[in-house]
């Protein structure tokens, strides 16, 4: 999956992929290997906030941290340099990371030092959601259930299927405040 793929070929590749059987897929690691690309567009969203010196320290390497449910609650464990995996890393990287998260084996290091949090409520069926920041981190994106829906493509609007992107963002100066500040951007898959 490179810069060059579409949203619309999200369930083509998914598909493809699967039927390679290599490993056990998920769509989880197509979205963060197309987040990798967006993020050198937008760069201060791969950074974490320094409180101390006041300053936010932007990240060339993209570290992902995979929200995962165990049995003590939710932890975040990391997905180092993803930008420089392939699809079956990351999704055996993903899996590896959350299994340990899961199991209770995860190393400190292991679940520290993310860029930018991926957290996914689709598996439990929700369908809107604003993702709570994992501090440090500026940003977080939130994904949810695909379901039927209008789609609107240019002119008509057709059914499709769509899922809520939900990414939220806590500036500095709002941190301060105690404010958080979220922007819930809406994207439609159309699966034809």
């Amino acid at each position: 999956l490179g810069t060059g793929a579409s949203a619309q070929s999200l369930q083509e590749l998914y598909e493809a992929a699967r039927s390679l059987q290599q490993a056990p897929l998920t769509y989880l690691p197509f979205v963060v290997a197309a987040l990798v690309p967006v993020l050198a567009g937008f760069p201060q969203c791969n950074a974490r906030y320094d409180a101390g010196r006041n300053v936010i320290l932007r990240h060339r390497a993209v570290h992902v941290g995979i929200a995962t449910q165990t049995a003590d609650g939710l932890k975040v464990p990391v997905v180092r340099d993803a930008g420089g995996r392939g699809l079956w890393d990351l999704a055996a990287e993903i899996r590896r990371v959350s299994g340990a998260a899961r199991a209770g084996t995860a190393r400190r290091e292991e679940l520290s030092g993310s860029t930018i949090t991926v957290t996914s409520l689709g598996k439990l069926g929700g369908i809107v959601s604003t993702p709570i920041l994992n501090v440090p981190e500026v940003a977080i994106i939130g994904l949810n259930k695909a379901v039927e829906r209008a789609v609107k493509r240019a002119p008509p609007c057709t059914a499709g299927k769509g899922a809520r992107i939900t990414q939220a963002e806590e500036p500095p100066a709002s941190r301060r405040a105690g404010e958080a500040g979220a922007v819930q951007l809406k994207c439609y898959v159309k699966e034809d």
